[in-house]
């Protein structure tokens, strides 16, 4: 008898997923330090309720996890900040905040791919862009106030969709829990540094989506190679 999808993990080939971490340290960097901060600096007594900015960002990313192949990339990216006295809205999500608890929204995505750029897979079909979204518990596990710095476990469960247009295919559940590390040293220098590392764990059906090779296709894989 066959598990169904969404209780049949596999854990993916990349445990670190080195690519994301430097993905977001870059771009919170480089919106720190040359984003256009529309909010002038306030005291820490006195933060605005709202921060706005937008800053350039450049990565270079594989095609998908586990591609021997990748791209760079140059784009734009905005930055956005609400301060509430429980409610808080920024790169994070929406969070519901206690001291040592925040529940929010988990956002991530990747880019589609054609498959004629691609060796592996020229002649698939090309692979869509790739949309996950889903709620993220985030447990406080040790700070330091005066030095900014704190470490936490984020237990992020996304479902993923593949986006066509405007329709959205749902390929599968991904779970990545991961122990990250903050250092926030705007008071100072106005850099913002975040960085997380742990396993990724996925439903079949995603893998598929990226890994499978459907049997029309596997002689003209096994003749390339």
């Amino acid at each position: 008898m066959a598990c169904h999808p969404c209780f049949k993990y596999k854990t993916c080939s990349t445990v670190v997923c080195l690519s994301g971490i430097c993905m977001r340290v870059l771009f919170w960097i480089v919106c720190a330090v040359i984003g256009l901060q529309l909010v002038p600096p306030a005291r820490a007594e006195t933060l605005p309720r709202w921060e706005f900015g937008i800053g350039p960002a450049g990565f270079s990313l594989p095609d998908y996890r586990g591609s021997d192949e990748q791209r760079g990339y140059f784009v734009p990216l905005p930055y956005f900040k609400y301060r509430g006295e429980r409610l808080e809205i920024d790169r994070d999500g929406i969070l519901f905040k206690t001291d040592r608890l925040k529940l929010g929204l988990s956002l991530a995505g990747a880019l589609g791919v054609d498959s004629d750029d691609n060796n592996a897979r020229i002649g698939m079909p090309d692979l869509d862009p790739v949309l996950q979204l889903g709620p993220v518990l985030e447990v406080m596990l040790w700070r330091d106030e005066e030095r900014h710095r704190r470490v936490s476990l984020a237990l992020p469960f996304r479902g993923v969709f593949a986006v066509d247009g405007s329709a959205f295919d749902r390929i599968g559940t991904l779970f990545s829990p991961n122990v990250k590390f903050e250092f926030n040293s705007r008071h100072s220098y106005g850099w913002d540094v975040t960085t997380a590392i742990g396993p990724i764990y996925a439903t079949e059906k995603y893998h598929d989506y990226y890994y499978e090779v459907m049997p029309a296709f596997a002689g003209t894989r096994a003749s390339d190679v």
